[in-house]
């Protein structure tokens, strides 16, 4: 089991682009990752805003707006580098889909928002993804009936010394 973590990027209108994302957690590292990113956090955090954090938007933390407001550049781009090497370290997929807002308007797809593309193509990009992981390696473009027992050797010999119970 996964979970796909959702978010988006160009919704004012002032981007020329829309992109959507989609990050990919395993069973079981969603905690340590939250709480590895809650850390990160606090170390740019001055100590009396720290209680009021709750969540944040990375264009927040680049810009050094909101309530990282006062706070230096280098401080928040440490922090950005500490989310980001998470993505590697811990295997995760990263899948998006960005659409170019000038392109768009002149596509046959322009009757829809470049957002509401954006997400289509993501959500296609983790079923994709989600194809390679669970099926019997047949092309994952091929409506293929999906194995929903995780691949990974590590996921198979736990179902295999619980089957073995």
């Amino acid at each position: 089991m996964h979970l796909a973590y959702f978010d988006e990027t160009g919704t004012s209108g002032h981007s020329s682009v829309a992109m959507f994302g989609a990050l990919i957690v395993p069973l079981g590292k969603f905690g340590y990752l939250s709480q590895l990113h809650e850390v990160a956090i606090q170390q740019v955090l001055p100590v009396d805003n720290s209680s009021a954090f709750r969540e944040f938007h990375a264009s927040q933390l680049y810009k050094g707006t909101d309530i990282f407001e006062g706070i230096e550049e280098e401080k928040r781009f440490a922090a950005i580098e500490v989310l980001l090497k998470s993505v590697p370290l811990e295997s995760l997929a990263f899948i998006y889909a960005a659409v170019d807002r000038a392109k768009w308007s002149s596509s046959p797809f322009a009757r829809d928002s470049p957002l509401d593309t954006a997400f289509h193509m993501c959500l296609l990009g983790v079923e994709n993804w989600a194809r390679a992981q669970h099926s019997f390696a047949r092309d994952v473009n091929n409506g293929v009936i999906i194995n929903w027992k995780d691949r990974s050797e590590e996921h198979t010999s736990e179902l295999q010394s619980h089957h073995d119970l």
